[in-house]
């Protein structure tokens, strides 16, 4: 899943910073303003933490704001939220008791299935089977949210995404795919703001190549194409 960064500035209480399972790749922020001795919250759940919930990480702050907050995911790894993640401060360690604070966070999380299939007004596009499918046409730009593949060509394909008025072999892709092998169903999410092609005056494809880098057709025998846009 791609990685998406959410920045929260001036906030003074708890904050419901994902409302679907996650994971927390990395966090930096700055305590504005607050006292010495503050505790650094992180809640799984889906909605801001209230008293007496217990957070799965509490991090002592010694010094008192205006004080940078430690950039300490990266160290830890990935740390996965199953319900939601809410991030804030207390007075107490072991359950949220809501401090006086001011503070800004810039979080990245990598985000879960769950959060791109609930955005709202999602359009599904298939062929009736084939190893290519049109998601835009000139003129009407779409974003991609998720690409669903079943390959049935006989060979490893190469999903490539084409920003182009035609599909020629040759052809070097906008972005290319991980790869699926002979008989294997894969779904690739785009994140709940999709992708977007650098063109949106011009065509917009997913075509299944049999060589990586280059597009070469790979027959359009029985793959199916599934894919969930937006305007």
């Amino acid at each position: 899943m791609p990685l998406r960064t959410i920045t929260l500035l001036g906030k003074t209480a708890a904050q419901a910073v994902e409302g679907f399972p996650c994971n927390l790749v990395d966090f930096d922020g700055n305590l504005i303003s607050g006292a010495a001795g503050l505790y650094l919250q992180f809640h799984d759940k889906a909605t801001a933490a209230t008293v007496g919930n217990v957070p799965i990480k509490s991090f002592y702050i010694s010094s008192a704001g205006p004080t940078p907050l430690p950039s300490i995911f990266q160290l830890l790894g990935p740390v996965t939220f199953v319900n939601g993640l809410s991030i804030g401060f207390s007075t107490t360690e072991t359950t949220y008791t809501a401090a006086t604070a001011t503070f800004d966070f810039f979080v990245d999380i990598e985000e879960n299935t769950a959060a791109v299939e609930a955005v709202s007004g999602l359009t599904t596009l298939t062929p009736g089977g084939g190893n290519d499918l049109t998601l835009q046409t000139g003129g009407s730009p779409k974003r991609v949210f998720s690409l669903t593949i079943v390959n049935g060509e006989g060979v490893i394909v190469y999903p490539m995404l084409i920003n182009s008025n035609s599909e020629v072999d040759g052809t070097i892709p906008y972005i290319q795919l991980s790869s699926i092998a002979i008989g294997v169903t894969k779904t690739y999410y785009f994140g709940i703001n999709g992708l977007g092609f650098l063109n949106p005056a011009i065509n917009g494809f997913v075509q299944l190549s049999s060589t990586p880098g280059v597009l070469t057709a790979s027959g359009g025998l029985s793959s199916t194409i599934t894919a969930k846009v937006k305007t």
